[in-house]
């Protein structure tokens, strides 16, 4: 077997947390659960790290997944979302996919391009803009065309900006909480967004200091570290990597050296 119990417990709370962020529907939870973990268990160790990364922590491309699956159980009906869940993980993914494009297609024939409720926070000079959403009808517009779950949000609870072209497009989301967190971070179907979009939002949050990103900063290249997530190249990731990182990893090293001698 390539995992052992130890293993599966450790994937099964970070299959937990992944789903938990996302809904706290008990049903999809349970699904969840049982279909990802059934999917690890077939997995060889030629495709092992399609799903997992070496600390044995589901991996991005897989979660992106996971996300986008349970974004389609919650915004279909209850009926539909019972008849996904005798389904296995791939075919709902597969389903979830039709849906998403679906959507998508008849909601670009039935929206305007013009759109009241957003405001330009900056403009990046060429033909992208990020723009604060405040309406419902912008998250939903937002959500069908994103193929993601925005659009079940509540506009008094999150702050949504979005990374729009010059047909007011979309083509990455935020999700900020409180004041001044980022939560999310989403390309189209929540996947990570495209990397000439991540630029722009590289170039965005650099300059908002502002803002502190706590999910998804893999999505735009960035590091994390205790729940928080640097740009790589920035002055406070270069501190955090020399005061905690460096200090931590020789901890761990001198730990591992004394074991080996008191146990000879």
């Amino acid at each position: 077997m390539l995992f052992n119990f130890k293993d599966f417990s450790r994937l099964s709370d970070n299959i937990n947390n992944i789903i938990s962020q996302k809904t706290s529907d008990t049903e999809i939870g349970q699904w969840g659960q049982k279909q990802i973990l059934r999917l690890l268990s077939k997995c060889s160790e030629t495709n092992v790290h399609d799903y997992i990364d070496h600390n044995f922590n589901i991996n991005a491309d897989f979660k992106q997944k996971i996300e986008h699956i349970v974004d389609f159980l919650e915004n279909i009906s209850d009926d539909g979302k019972l008849k996904q869940l005798k389904g296995n993980f791939e075919q709902v993914f597969n389903n979830a996919q039709k849906w998403t494009a679906q959507t998508q297609k008849q909601y670009r024939k039935q929206t305007n391009i013009n759109e009241t409720g957003i405001r330009t926070i900056m403009d990046f000079g060429n033909g992208y803009a990020m723009v604060h959403l405040s309406t419902k009808e912008n998250f939903v517009r937002e959500g069908n065309l994103m193929g993601h779950c925005v659009g079940g949000y509540n506009p008094k609870t999150s702050t949504i900006y979005s990374l729009r072209d010059k047909n007011n497009e979309p083509h990455a989301t935020l999700q900020i909480i409180g004041k001044n967190r980022i939560k999310q971070i989403k390309g189209k179907s929540d996947a990570a967004p495209l990397p000439k979009y991540q630029s722009m939002i590289k170039m965005f949050l650099a300059q908002h200091p502002e803002f502190i990103v706590t999910g998804d900063g893999e999505n735009i290249g960035y590091y994390g570290f205790e729940n928080t997530y640097y740009n790589p190249q920035s002055k406070e990731w270069a501190n955090v990597y020399k005061n905690k990182i460096i200090p931590l990893q020789q901890r761990k090293l001198a730990s591992i050296i004394n074991n080996i001698y008191e146990n000879n």
